[in-house]
């Protein structure tokens, strides 16, 4: 049978990765048979994982950028479970550790640990809650140097020129307020179009099978 069930292909996509990721195979393939699976809306409720092997494949090859930007897009899917989140984050975290960037590494080992209890005994996130602790004596001192040094830049430059840095900072903070807000309606009309009862069902009421993630992911529960 060449159409396999799509979990089947999924994870026969997925372990190819992780093949060619340990065993020296053609890593190239294995990420575009990945990026395939992301133009394909029936794989939505896998998304999560395909980022998060694209983000290995990445740091696999020392392309920190787009481990980064792989890593993130699956931290922020729609269907992200915190499970697969918190592995994200350990993952991210590492990545920014072996480049040196401390401070990041520290914020999203961090992250990993807030929710390592849904992760149950994966050993990245064991390690990402050893490192959120002891990277608190290197990202600390880090981050102070970082605001000392940005004052000393902005103690050398003339009193126009630190009223225009003033007002950009002004301006940054207006539009992530502005954006954060945005993102807070949207949500919120969102899931109230999402509860729109459709199939001539009770106004009011929300049938079961309208709404398109109970029905992914109870579907396959129910098969088991």
């Amino acid at each position: 049978a060449l159409n396999p069930k799509i979990e089947m292909d999924f994870y026969a996509r997925k372990y190819l990765a992780y093949s060619s990721m340990y065993g020296g195979g053609n890593e190239k393939e294995a990420m575009a048979a990945l990026q395939k699976v992301l133009s394909d809306g029936k794989y939505s409720n896998y998304y999560e994982q395909v980022y998060y092997m694209l983000g290995r494949l990445a740091e696999n090859r020392n392309n920190t950028a787009d481990a980064v930007a792989y890593l993130e897009k699956g931290i922020h899917a729609g269907r992200t479970t915190k499970k697969q989140k918190s592995i994200s984050f350990a993952t991210l975290g590492n990545v920014y550790y072996n480049s040196g960037d401390y401070v990041a590494a520290k914020h999203a080992y961090d992250s990993s640990a807030k929710i390592a209890s849904f992760a149950g005994n994966d050993s990245s996130v064991a390690v990402a809650v050893v490192r959120s602790r002891a990277l608190g004596d290197v990202a600390g001192p880090a981050t102070t140097i970082h605001d000392q040094d940005s004052l000393l830049a902005l103690a050398k430059l003339s009193d126009k020129e630190q009223r225009a840095a003033a007002r950009r900072y002004i301006k940054q903070l207006e539009k992530q307020r502005a954006d954060s807000i945005y993102r807070a309606e949207n949500a919120g009309i969102a899931s109230v179009t999402a509860a729109e009862p459709v199939g001539g069902a009770a106004p009011g009421g929300v049938w079961y099978c309208s709404t398109a993630t109970p029905m992914q992911t109870g579907s396959p529960e129910f098969t088991r």
